[in-house]
């Protein structure tokens, strides 16, 4: 977060740092203002991307980023320097800042794989090689600069950058900065108890399930928490394995639904039951219908009960529906895997398990592989299944009922590389593809709506995996 900072508020602004025929600042103050205005104006950021104080913020003091505290700045890094950068800075400093963002996404990450270290470290690499060749002057290269060189042996050693950075303690320090004392005396005993109890309050909470807390009438407990509970025949959360949850949400393997989800994500307050409207129930049909080719699905011998919920956790990952949504859609912008068409089977009579993975893996690729999408409720369904063994198992599904961004018709080269793309503000009509099982939820995504007329620009995110 350092050479960020050292990046906006000192190389970029100050014009004693510019290079011989430079006249005026990398980044002027009139820029500044036009980010302002673009970041408050239709830019959409996932939940966890803290960025109401960044426009602001970018604008304020003389020099510009005035106050902004590291995870503001790991917003303006990831999510929208790659937007408001771009037709500002000159096009061989963006495409350097570039490989600095796509380095810093990886080191973001919860999960690395040594994979992403390699590629982590060419970008580090290639963003200090060219450094000096860029700005001409070595004394604007500092030591944290010059460190990024070391980051693939710390992730090697440490592990990913959660697992041993100290954001944590500074937030800590917010936390006990907020406890009260009477400032007679003793009062790190009162940091220590009152720090203690906000540390163990969920602890507590979860210990009043146990009956030996409660006793046997416990009525008023169980109504408030039944609601997680009233959903027959689900996969216990004990079953769930992240190796396979990961295959699935990576698109190795084929996702139906009915997979377990970590436990994160099956705390969910659901709503009282409701009847799917029958457009979507059709649709839900069709889904199943390509699913499960075996079996018939109809108005008769399918229910249209379902549950909806408005939120979904995915290790971290707070994604948010339209349906509870704020004004601005905030949390219901994501990245999925686009599944088969309605014109493809998900299973071929006689195939390999090997040869279905390279048909699903070719028929992904045809389609777009990961494509953005806005959710507009999730639900919980359930149908009766036939399984091998010709015994008919009731099972519970999770969806999401989205609707996808179409391609656009014009290819803004500016806004095409890195991490955004160009999608049309339309979206497809309504079909089996719009029921998407949330395994297939890839990450969140960041939206500048109505770029220009008709056209939204997108900023892909990396994903968190936290257990």
């Amino acid at each position: 977060m350092g050479v960020a900072k050292r990046m906006a508020c000192h190389i970029w602004r100050e014009e004693k740092n510019l290079v011989p025929g430079q006249s005026e600042a990398y980044i002027t103050k009139r820029h500044l203002l036009e980010m302002k205005t673009a970041a408050l104006t239709s830019f959409v950021l996932p939940l966890g991307y803290d960025g109401q104080a960044i426009p602001r913020k970018i604008h304020s003091g003389k020099i510009g980023f005035s106050g902004m505290k590291s995870d503001e700045f790991r917003t303006w890094i990831l999510a929208l320097s790659p937007y408001l950068l771009s037709m500002r800075l000159k096009p061989d400093l963006y495409n350097h800042w570039m490989h600095f963002v796509k380095a810093s996404a990886i080191l973001a990450s919860k999960t690395v794989s040594l994979e992403e270290v390699q590629k982590m470290n060419w970008h580090m690499n290639e963003f200090v090689k060219n450094f000096n060749k860029l700005y001409l002057a070595p004394q604007l290269m500092s030591i944290n600069t010059h460190l990024l060189l070391h980051q693939k042996e710390n992730l090697e050693s440490f592990g990913p950058g959660h697992a041993s950075w100290i954001f944590n303690f500074e937030r800590y320090n917010c936390d006990i900065k907020n406890i009260r004392t009477n400032r007679k005396g003793n009062y790190e005993l009162t940091y220590l108890k009152k720090f203690m109890q906000m540390v163990h309050a969920g602890d507590y909470f979860e210990s009043l399930y146990h009956q030996s807390v409660l006793g046997e009438n416990s009525v008023l407990l169980d109504n408030l928490v039944s609601k997680e509970r009233n959903i027959a025949n689900q996969p216990e959360s004990l079953d769930f394995f992240l190796p396979a949850y990961i295959a699935l949400n990576h698109g190795h393997k084929l996702a139906r639904g009915y997979e377990p989800l970590p436990i994160s994500a099956s705390k969910v307050m659901l709503k009282s039951e409701s009847c799917m409207n029958i457009e979507d129930f059709l649709i839900l049909l069709q889904y199943y219908q390509v699913t499960y080719s075996g079996q018939i699905f109809t108005i008769n011998n399918t229910p249209r009960t379902i549950w909806t919920f408005n939120n979904l956790n995915l290790f971290g990952n707070i994604y948010r529906s339209m349906d509870s949504s704020s004004a601005n859609s905030r949390g219901s912008y994501i990245r999925a895997f686009y599944r088969l068409d309605s014109q493809e089977r998900l299973e071929h009579d006689g195939e390999t398990e090997d040869n279905r993975v390279l048909r699903h893996y070719h028929v992904i690729s045809t389609n777009g592989n990961l494509r953005p999408a806005q959710i507009m409720y999730f639900f919980k369904h359930q149908v009766d299944l036939i399984d091998q063994s010709g015994q008919i198992r009731n099972m519970t599904h999770t969806f999401a009922f989205v609707r996808w961004l179409l391609p656009s018709r014009t290819n803004l080269l500016s806004y095409s590389h890195g991490n955004m793309q160009v999608w049309s503000n339309e979206f497809e009509k309504p079909s089996a593809m719009s029921i998407l099982p949330v395994h297939l939820i890839y990450s969140p995504i960041a939206v500048k709506l109505q770029h220009l007329d008709n056209i939204n620009v997108i900023t892909t995110l990396v994903p968190k995996i936290y257990i």
